[in-house]
């Protein structure tokens, strides 16, 4: 992705800060609860035009949401076969979750500090942003229910979608549907009009990365018309389903893998947990940026238990 060249002290700066507010944060798993709510707050017309999904910065997220809706003590971690017990420096990530009613998507912004950052994709035949530091968004729009992972591969995303996320690419879009590599999908639905995403990495160990997306929900795709697709209707007070997972590669050969899940969800599997997506005014005259910091997010879960998918 083309970087602002007049930026290199401002990344030099932002990198810095990253690392040490990521690193602040707590390591500890904490206690989590089994049926939780997960927020997305709604981000206004005005409020979407400050995030710049392609800066290489989370600074206006910062700026226009406030504090992150998940952080790395938020998630269960699992290991594969050649990975080793995690260290405490490994992997610390902050992950913003919102949703904008006119253009009718779902809108992440990340960022991460790793040890070993690994981005070896290429953009062969065949290659998957998987094999790679990424971030996966499973979203089910209509809240049909899970599992999705006894689907059949040509049946996966159909009627929930997992989008992979990755910082960069040598050319093409960030973005893809996971599988889709594999049997030779169009890419029309992780582009504009219905998707856009970007990301940045820097630093060496640490390496602070980020990614930033919106993507567009379906209750069903049809790969070969987009107009005979169902975009989901996303409106403030709709319980879908939700799931996001961290790939983290320590090693080039792929046996070191850390992935992060929310608990309860299942990156193989497709399971998901329930997200609401939350109103920007909150019920008050408060502005829209105020009514979406972090306190008043928390007090409107309060009123979840009285919503219906």
């Amino acid at each position: 992705m083309a970087i602002c060249e007049s930026c290199g002290l401002r990344y030099s700066r932002l990198v810095s800060l990253t690392i040490g507010t990521i690193l602040s944060v707590g390591t500890g798993t904490g206690a989590h609860v089994a049926n939780r709510v997960y927020p997305l707050v709604e981000l206004t017309d005005d409020m979407l035009a400050l995030i710049d999904l392609k800066d290489g910065s989370i600074e206006d997220w910062f700026d226009v949401v406030g504090e992150p809706t998940l952080t790395h003590p938020d998630f269960s971690v699992g290991l594969n076969a050649g990975s080793e017990e995690l260290g405490d420096g490994d992997l610390k990530f902050r992950i913003w979750l919102a949703w904008h009613r006119n253009s009718n998507r779902i809108v992440v912004g990340s960022v991460f500090v790793d040890n070993v950052y690994e981005n070896r994709f290429s953009g062969d035949a065949g290659d998957s942003f998987e094999n790679n530091d990424s971030v996966v968004l499973l979203i089910d729009g209509d809240h049909s229910g899970p599992p999705y992972g006894d689907q059949s591969i040509e049946h996966w995303n159909v009627e929930a979608q997992m989008f992979n996320a990755i910082p960069e690419v040598p050319e093409g879009p960030t973005l893809e549907l996971t599988s889709s590599s594999e049997i030779g999908r169009p890419e029309w639905m992780v582009l504009p009009p219905y998707a856009d995403a970007g990301g940045h990495s820097a630093g060496l160990h640490p390496t602070a990365w980020f990614v930033e997306f919106s993507v567009t929900p379906f209750d069903l795709i049809a790969w070969d018309d987009p107009e005979q697709s169902r975009p989901s209707r996303l409106e403030a007070g709709r319980i879908v389903g939700l799931g996001i997972f961290v790939l983290d590669h320590d090693a080039s050969d792929g046996q070191a893998l850390t992935l992060h899940n929310l608990p309860g969800t299942s990156y193989l599997d497709g399971l998901a947990a329930d997200a609401v997506l939350l109103d920007a005014n909150g019920g008050d005259t408060d502005s829209a940026v105020e009514s979406n910091s972090w306190g008043r997010i928390k007090a409107a879960l309060a009123a979840t238990q009285t919503i219906t998918p």
